[in-house]
């Protein structure tokens, strides 16, 4: 039986009534409301002698995303995303953001049992303006889902409180894998990284699976023998192939199982492969001729400049961060067998500033200026690392030349 909150009801057998349509197809069905206002508690009564589940699909912009967290090592407090399944009886933290606007406040942020209903309320802390850290002493030991209750705006009435559930169930596990911190690999290296296997339940032989997104060559020892809660160490080597492009990362996931494959759980990491930087040097902008004829009406005249830029890395661009003219670019090998990248600049005399940019491959950046009216060229130069993160590093060092023609 369903039952509005103005006290209107409606029973299963009435398939089109006062609250909504009910449509049965074979054991499975589905109620459709039909009035205009729907908000506020429904009462939903079910009297049967087998085991059923309830499903409520409902439209709303309130709504919540949140991640396990846990604290991040650093010189600052701070939470990472905890990469593994949570562990039984041990404090775990959410981060909750609240999707629909300032004006939505949680109040009540829950694990519930999916087994009794039985909840576990968690403290809420808000760090910034709609995300909330949320502290829970202790968790279910099976599966739950998270439930977050709440107000809309500042007001008390009972029509702008909501309440969300997670659609997902999740699970805590008496295994844990815990995982040391790893900087970047170089390809062409192995790197060796150790884990910790830890049991609250009973020991026995664990079975141990490694992958990695790349099929990355991995070698480790398959089953690890703990006592009844205990833990024990563990290896696995990684192995990058020379030919792995700087820049890029590999994700090595761990897996641990109980001996009877009633639980298990699981480790991710991710590890940047970054080559060693051995050249620091930009490259080097010099000019081979310069033809400028600018006097008169500057529409009717052009001038044109010719230059090499070289590198020992080679350069991988060469762009007009300044000018309106065509740029023209070509590469060839020199009688030394140095990689000489030759640049033809061609413009009108109303635009009589140039200024290039040059990269080479690892990254160094080299600027060059010229103007139709001097003739001197100048160099500037700064170079930049790649840095694991994926960020460049400016790293604040001119140099200025000047290259006589």
């Amino acid at each position: 039986m369903l039952l509005s909150k103005p006290g209107v009801s409606q029973t299963s057998t009435e398939l089109n009534g006062a609250l909504g349509l009910i449509q049965k197809v074979g054991n499975f069905h589905t109620v459709s409301p039909n009035i205009a206002e729907q908000a506020g508690l429904w009462l939903l009564n079910m009297n049967s002698l087998q085991p059923y589940t309830i499903r409520v699909v409902g439209q709303s912009e309130v709504d919540f995303l949140f991640d396990f967290v846990e604290p991040s090592d650093g010189f600052h407090t701070s939470y990472a995303q905890l990469n593994s399944r949570p562990v039984a009886n041990n404090k775990v933290t959410l981060l909750v953001s609240m999707v629909g606007g300032d004006s939505v406040k949680p109040t009540e942020v829950s694990l519930v049992e999916a087994s009794s209903s039985n909840s576990f309320n968690g403290i809420i802390e808000e760090v910034t303006s709609g995300k909330y850290l949320v502290t829970f002493n202790s968790i279910p030991a099976g599966k739950f889902t998270v439930r977050v209750a709440g107000q809309i705006s500042s007001t008390r009435s009972s029509d702008n409180n909501f309440q969300r559930q997670s659609p997902t169930q999740f699970q805590t596990s008496s295994v844990n894998i815990t995982t040391e911190p790893v900087g970047t690999i170089e390809p062409g290296k192995q790197v060796t990284l150790p884990f910790t296997v830890t049991t609250k339940s009973s020991g026995g032989s664990f079975s141990i699976s490694v992958s990695n997104d790349r099929n990355f060559d991995t070698r480790f020892n398959t089953a690890i023998t703990l006592e009844s809660g205990g833990s024990a160490n563990a290896t696995v080597t990684l192995t990058v192939p020379e030919n792995t492009a700087s820049g890029t990362d590999v994700t090595v996931t761990i897996e641990a199982e109980a001996p009877d494959g009633s639980d298990f759980n699981y480790a991710v990491l991710r590890i940047a492969i970054v080559a060693p930087v051995k050249d620091v040097i930009p490259p080097v902008c010099e000019a081979v001729t310069l033809n400028a004829n600018c006097s008169g009406n500057c529409s009717l005249s052009s001038w044109y400049l010719t230059a090499n830029v070289t590198d020992g890395s080679g350069i991988q661009s060469v762009r007009a961060l300044k000018g309106t003219g065509i740029l023209s670019i070509t590469s060839e090998l020199n009688t030394t067998g140095v990689n000489v990248t030759m640049v033809v600049y061609d413009s009108s005399c109303c635009f009589q500033d140039l200024e290039l940019v040059a990269v080479d491959t690892v990254g160094n950046v080299a600027t060059c200026f010229k103007s139709a009216a001097s003739r001197i060229l100048t160099y500037s130069a700064e170079f930049c690392l790649f840095l694991p993160v994926c960020l460049w590093l400016n790293i604040g060092v001119s140099i200025y030349r000047f290259m006589p023609l």
